[in-house]
């Protein structure tokens, strides 16, 4: 199936979409031939703009594609099945027609890997030595996927992950050419084994069942540390990811890894929140949006970061600029997200943490600093006391002036009674056991 000069060129077969069947002819005779290529279909909603055309010289002992132009309803249904039957007529020869039936799937549910690429499905082949496409052996088509030629105690891998809408099942055909009970093929779902296979194998029809939600599916090809047999490999072709669910590839995945704690408090008594990104999807990130939250709101910021993360794991750490308030005793809910990132799994997109701050050493702490509307003052007093607390302004004028009773130990003193303007300003707390002054700075909202 090709769609790159008739449809948008994903190599699927979509609804309305016209694209070319390409039938794959090999003459095996000992001479050129030619004839009538001519397709049909009982298929009402696809049609066969020219059912029949001459193939052309079809020399021997070579493949010649021949093509032929279909259409597809629009209300053809994803994950549907379409058959078409072709006859190649070569009279006068003493083998005049050969007949041969075919099928294809409607959307992104069947890889037979034809386009000789592994890139129509978003397949993760990272291994040191990785699966390759190749023509030697095949079910259906002309090419297969076959396993990373490695050597002794290797292991090669093919991986895909999936999400289904409901609970399913995948069928696949697998051939396996390898030193019995030695050299296995291993077929793993979500990293639990659910069969393996080893010795003179012939193409062979597996279905496993599929629950829905997040897939994780794996072919992998293992040997033992001595002796190769047979092709020493396996092949895998015609894979139906799904029968009757709707099913989706994830091919861009970000996952909000870690939050770092935020422990740490600058001057200004302020918690800086770093969070670890990984990337686990195909595709590099070219930056991505993040945003944090501080016990449901009481602090949120948004931040795009234009950090580059590389596929399959590679990972950055990123801090937002916003800083928030930690420093005062108690518990700190953290939750930072991910959104607007086009992501194919968005589960692993958020992460929480819980923060019980009993960091406060100081027998006074004055925060936020800057502050906008309101100062809060810890002071951990080992008697009861009355204390002056004032405000003055760069010129030494007093613009704030209040005093406050205090009890033995800890004390939170909330200030929210008062106008400034943005400046720089001094806050002094006298009373028996203590006479300080907190430079503060007051911020616009």
């Amino acid at each position: 199936m090709d769609d790159s000069v008739l449809g948008n060129g994903d190599h699927i077969a979509d609804p309305g979409e016209t694209f070319n069947l390409i039938f794959k002819v090999r003459n095996q005779g000992s001479s050129d031939i030619s004839g009538q290529f001519s397709v049909t279909s009982p298929d009402a909603d696809m049609k066969i703009s020219v059912p029949s055309v001459k193939s052309g010289i079809l020399k021997f002992g070579e493949i010649t594609d021949i093509s032929i132009a279909v259409t597809l309803s629009k209300a053809a249904l994803s994950g549907s099945f379409f058959s078409v039957s072709s006859t190649l007529d070569c009279i006068p020869y003493l083998i005049n027609k050969i007949n041969k039936e075919f099928s294809f799937r409607v959307g992104k549910i069947r890889e037979s890997f034809e386009a000789s690429s592994f890139k129509v499905f978003p397949w993760i082949n990272v291994s040191s030595i990785p699966w390759t496409i190749t023509g030697t052996s095949s079910y259906d088509g002309t090419v297969s996927a076959r396993s990373g030629a490695i050597s002794n105690n290797g292991t090669t891998s093919l991986r895909i992950r999936t999400v289904f809408a409901a609970a399913d099942s995948i069928k696949f055909f697998y051939k396996v050419s390898s030193e019995a009970n030695f050299d296995f093929l291993s077929f793993k779902l979500n990293d639990t084994e659910i069969f393996k296979k080893s010795g003179e194998i012939p193409w062979t029809k597996k279905t496993v069942p599929v629950p829905a939600g997040l897939n994780k599916m794996e072919w992998i090809y293992i040997k033992d540390g001595t002796t190769s047999e047979g092709s020493d490999c396996a092949w895998i072709d015609m894979i139906d990811f799904a029968q009757s669910s709707p099913v989706n590839y994830i091919q861009k995945d970000l996952q909000v890894a870690r939050i770092v704690t935020p422990i740490q408090k600058d001057r200004f008594g302020q918690g800086t929140v770093t969070v670890k990104i990984l990337n686990i999807g195909k595709d590099t990130l070219n930056g991505f949006h993040l945003a944090y939250e501080v016990n449901n709101h009481l602090s949120t910021s948004k931040q795009f970061f234009s950090n580059k993360v590389f596929p399959f794991g590679d990972s950055v750490t990123v801090s937002f600029r916003a800083k928030t308030d930690l420093s005062k005793l108690g518990m700190y809910d953290i939750v930072t997200y991910a959104f607007d990132n086009n992501d194919d799994w968005l589960l692993n997109d958020t992460l929480r943490i819980s923060i019980n701050n009993t960091e406060i050493n100081d027998s006074l702490i004055v925060y936020p600093n800057p502050f906008s509307d309101k100062l809060t003052i810890y002071i951990y007093s080992q008697v009861a006391d009355k204390l002056h607390i004032s405000i003055t302004n760069v010129s030494g004028v007093k613009v704030y002036d209040v005093e406050k009773d205090i009890l033995s130990g800890k004390n939170f003193i909330n200030i929210n009674d008062f106008r400034l303007i943005p400046s720089v300003y001094y806050l002094n707390i006298r009373g028996a056991s203590i006479n300080k002054t907190v430079p503060v700075v007051k911020i616009n909202k």
